[in-house]
């Protein structure tokens, strides 16, 4: 699966994606600030007014809607699903759709939000619909898009894979999502927006705050109009906005399907959508993990057993590509840097890299097989470990008779995640 919404994170890895080792701090980079706990503490507590002043009524902010009345909020939802389910449109572009439950703006009265999804751009088309205010139908939201205006897509990228990181504005009473948005422009240009989402009164409002595009060169652009030449102002940018010391993470549970799949939507009973979006809920809320809800409810079904694919991962590979959100390069024996693989029988890997035909880094690890059928090996050791990186996961994704592609995904204790790319390999 593509990372693209981190895709700055590996500007200055652009030439050659493997070899990282004499790049800066990735950690550096993108670690979040300290959480200062008495500047927490100060916007947890009400503000007191003076004794002569009559006190403000505390504003509407739901942390968990009551289970009985998100049953019957849900009922609502359900009965009025021809106005959301995505129609079968045999022209559009249209390789992914998903649904999920949340409650954006915390009023106690839930979204189902629909995602439709094209995986030959990258582009999403994003409804949202809000359960009114008597109880007893939909209301859509409308879009408005503000700041830096960079991008043909609009919609921001809701992943059902990765975190979404928020804030609360007391003051407004208002919850923001910071959501990314990788674009392709169509012209050659592509990149990531960073979007502030808030919806409010039936209204999402999507703030574009910077704007990462690449065509044959970067441009890092700040939503003042500000534009700098060098990746590590524009993360700074990154990091500090909007001072983050409030910021959470949340998940979104979208239930998913191929878009060939899409008739079960139109099959499935009351029964079925509630247990789905009930569960979606749970994990917006927080009450139930997203890992839990994503393998219950969009496992990944395979008909090869782990040992045939096996069979056709074992042998010897060389280096044919990598790519990092659209930009490829390509590698054969002539290239200054390249990188050959060999998986033996008894499930054991031995990756090598080479500088200018003498190798410059060697690895021997245990193949292993996770619980979605798919082999991967990891490597923890500092040596030829790149700056800020604990530890790296190479995940097979694809492989048949000619070719191998592995996912690159690099690691830190503190941070998580930090940075992903693609390399493919055919038979040597």
């Amino acid at each position: 699966m593509k990372k693209k919404y981190l895709a700055l994170y590996l500007a200055c890895f652009m030439t050659f994606p493997v070899f990282l080792s004499s790049c800066g701090s990735i950690s550096d980079a993108i670690v979040r600030e300290d959480k200062d706990e008495d500047d927490e503490d100060e916007d947890k507590d009400d503000d007191k007014d003076d004794d002569d002043e009559e006190e403000e009524d505390e504003p509407v902010y739901i942390e968990s809607i009551d289970e009985d009345d998100l049953f019957d909020l849900l009922a609502v939802i359900i009965d009025n699903r021809d106005d959301w389910l995505v129609s079968d449109d045999p022209s559009a572009a249209i390789d992914k759709i998903g649904y999920c439950v949340t409650d954006l703006d915390h009023n106690g009265r839930p979204e189902l939000i629909s995602i439709v999804r094209s995986d030959y751009d990258g582009s999403n088309e994003v409804h949202i619909y809000e359960v009114d205010e008597k109880g007893k139908g939909l209301d859509e939201a409308k879009w408005k898009y503000k700041g830096l205006e960079e991008t043909s897509d609009k919609y921001p990228d809701f992943d059902p894979d990765y975190p979404i990181w928020n804030y609360y504005d007391k003051k407004e009473n208002e919850t923001h999502y910071l959501i990314d948005n990788f674009f392709d422009n169509g012209n050659g240009e592509f990149g990531n927006a960073y979007i502030d989402l808030k919806y409010v009164d039936g209204k999402v409002t999507c703030w574009t705050y910077a704007t990462y595009i690449t065509s044959d060169d970067y441009e890092y652009i700040f939503d003042d109009g500000t534009e700098v030449d060098n990746d590590t102002d524009f993360i700074k940018h990154l990091r500090d906005y909007p001072k983050r010391k409030n910021e959470t993470e949340s998940y979104f549970g979208i239930f998913t399907k191929n878009y060939s799949d899409m008739d079960m939507f139109e099959e499935m009973d009351e029964d079925a959508w509630e247990e789905i979006l009930y569960a979606s809920y749970l994990v917006f809320s927080g009450e139930m993990e997203f890992l839990t809800f994503d393998e219950t409810y969009n496992p990944v079904v395979t008909t090869v057993t782990a040992e045939d694919k096996y069979d056709l991962i074992a042998g010897d590979w060389k280096l044919y590509s990598g790519e990092i959100d659209g930009d490829v390069s390509y590698y054969d024996e002539k290239s200054d840097q390249t990188m050959t693989l060999t998986f033996y029988d008894d499930k054991y890997v031995d990756l090598i890299e080479y500088y200018k035909g003498d190798v410059s880094f060697e690895m021997f690890e245990v193949v292993e097989c996770n619980d979605y059928g798919d082999y991967y090996f990891a490597y923890d050791d500092e040596e030829g470990m790149p700056s800020g990186v604990d530890y790296q996961i190479y995940l097979i994704t694809d492989v048949d008779e000619q070719y191998l592609t592995l996912y690159l995904d690099y690691y830190s204790h503190n941070d998580g995640w930090l940075a992903g790319f693609t390399l493919t390999f055919t038979r040597a």
